[in-house]
């Protein structure tokens, strides 16, 4: 069979509306301390909230998708909310316009949230709907590492770009244009919802026959009740068995496998507490390094790229060249393994940011602590005044013909005028300048980077494959809760103020990820793959073995217990 043309049209599709949202997300954080005012900690808090209600909203999306509008609808209806939310954050950036700036922006967040979030457990689904299983099994694992290559390529795009078209384009008076830094991505926004409508006639549309989410819960609802009622007579291999008299043996089936999923989605959320500081922690690291290489500035916010950049470079070389090798070495093949070694690789990721951090400290300005105070005294008179004290400054005052400034510098200039001309002049030098240069930031991205090849690729993949089709976007949702409850950690660690360190900040997330892996490590011994279901058929799930076949295994097996999660056929 041929490959589906409508592919191509969601594949633009993703590319514009991931353009659109990394871009904004770029420079947003910068927006939020250099105009908005907000101190950094409280930026960096603003930033995790909107990228946590991003992927808080995916659960609504998944619930519209798969019980009542299906998944066009869904996506086309939340492109709607994203595009008007997109165009208000251009509005708030332009001050003639701009009534209340906060407010919009704001507002426009919120909107570009729910936006995005609703259409995030669709957009892949919905691609795989198009390919005909499991005639197209081999078309639709190419589908995923292309779809992430659009994502990354698009946001690859976005960062480089819209940081440029801030930075190099002045309006409304100031030396940065934000207006066109928002007000490009919202374009891009519409211009996507056009593509996705321009593919309608040849998208392969599935609406939903019943209420699955509701027939999801009175199912587990049920189940619970009648475990609890219960006598030792009755007692069922599975706990979900004890609605078999009311329920299909489908669903039970299929809540099985969405349940075993599920279970391990738990220790997921750290993962994304570390991945998502790119556009916080790490940019706010990267305004406080030397960004010039021969003359030309690295923006802070630009350097983000590395991640989207190295991605879409390095997803073929392990698709073609790593995968192939170690899998003939060890069990890379399963997605569960690929996203511990991930993990483990987001781990590293921080350690070397920690032990940058601390090179980077090193010339941080030194605040007065308990008992020490820090007096800075201009004289605008036009006499001499004579300042006594119990201390006495190393400074000599010399002349200086020339004034040469640094970025990340802060200066005092004193400056003497005598019969109008300049008697004398000195620069003092309060706060070291940005000596460490931004480069050293590419170990750390290499690092998230592969993380993130092994991690999330094969979590997406993992997402779709394990679920019934007919819950495929209910657990993808759960799989980007997973990075909402990420970001909500950011948020609690950071307000908790553990540290008065950020390296030792970044050292925590590090020693926290690499628990976390150890964890999840034991908890997938227990799970067991199940093979695509097809497009038209109600033959059950089987489940593989080493040597691949048919042979029916539990999906989770728990220690010390009788039940497990088996599928039932009909």
């Amino acid at each position: 069979m041929e490959y589906p043309r409508a592919i191509y049209l969601i594949i633009c599709t993703e590319f514009c509306e991931r353009f659109s949202f990394c871009g904004l997300r770029t420079i947003l954080s910068l927006y939020l301390r250099n105009v908005l005012l907000f101190p950094e900690n409280e930026s960096t808090v603003i930033y995790h909230i909107f990228i946590m209600f991003c992927y808080l909203i995916p659960v609504l999306g998944a619930i519209l998708a798969d019980s009542y509008l299906g998944r066009f609808r869904t996506i086309f209806y939340f492109s709607i909310i994203y595009a008007i939310g997109s165009v208000l954050m251009c509005f708030a950036a332009i001050p003639p316009v701009a009534f209340w700036p906060k407010g919009m922006i704001f507002f426009g967040l919120f909107l570009i949230a729910c936006g995005t979030g609703g259409i995030k457990p669709c957009v892949a689904a919905f691609g795989g709907d198009q390919f005909h299983l499991p005639l197209q099994e081999k078309y639709l694992q190419q589908f995923f590492s292309i779809f992430y290559f659009t994502i990354n390529f698009g946001g690859l795009v976005g960062m480089i770009l819209i940081p440029f078209l801030r930075k190099s384009v002045n309006c409304f008076d100031d030396d940065t244009c934000y207006a066109l830094g928002f007000g490009f991505p919202a374009a891009l926004m519409i211009i996507s919802l056009i593509l996705f409508l321009i593919g309608k006639p040849l998208y392969r549309l599935k609406y939903p026959k019943e209420n699955i989410i509701l027939s999801f819960l009175r199912c587990i609802i049920y189940s619970v009740r009648k475990l609890c009622q219960n006598n030792n007579s009755e007692i069922q291999k599975h706990w979900l068995d004890n609605s078999q008299k009311k329920f299909s043996p489908k669903l039970i089936s299929d809540i099985k496998i969405v349940l075993a999923v599920l279970y391990l989605y738990i220790p997921l959320p750290l993962f994304w507490s570390l991945f998502d500081q790119q556009g916080s922690r790490w940019t706010f690291q990267a305004s406080r390094m030397n960004g010039y290489i021969w003359n030309v500035q690295i923006l802070p916010d630009q350097l983000q790229v590395i991640n989207p950049a190295l991605v879409l470079c390095l997803i073929p070389i392990f698709d073609k060249g790593i995968y192939p090798i170690f899998n003939k070495l060890c069990r890379l093949n399963s997605a569960l393994n690929r996203m511990i070694i991930g993990g483990i690789f987001a781990g590293f990721a921080f350690i070397t940011s920690g032990f940058l951090e601390l090179q980077l400290e090193k010339s941080y300005p030194i605040l007065p602590r308990n008992g020490e105070a820090t007096l800075n005294f201009i004289n605008t008179l036009n006499c001499d005044v004579e300042i006594r004290s119990t201390f006495h400054s190393n400074y000599i005052l010399n002349e200086a013909d020339s004034i040469e400034l640094s970025s990340g510098g802060v200066y005092i200039l004193v400056i003497r005028i005598h019969q109008s001309q300049v008697a004398f002049q000195k620069l003092f030098t309060m706060t070291q300048p940005n000596e460490i240069h931004i480069l050293w930031l590419f170990p750390q991205y290499i690092l998230i980077s592969i993380a993130e090849i092994l991690f999330a690729i094969s979590g997406l993949e993992f997402s779709f494959t394990q679920a019934p089709k007919s819950m495929r976007t209910i657990t993808i949702a759960a799989w980007y809760l997973s990075v909402a409850i990420g970001n909500l950690l950011v948020i609690i660690i950071i307000q908790s103020q553990f540290f008065n360190s950020q390296a030792n900040e970044f050292f925590l997330f590090a020693g926290l990820i690499l628990l976390n892996m150890i964890i999840f490590a034991i908890m997938t011994r227990q799970y067991k793959f199940v093979l695509l279901e097809a497009d038209s058929s109600n033959d059950p799930l089987f489940f593989k073995n080493k040597k691949n076949e048919r042979d029916l295994e539990p999906l989770i097996k728990i220690p010390n217990s009788h039940t497990s999660l088996i599928a039932n056929s009909n």
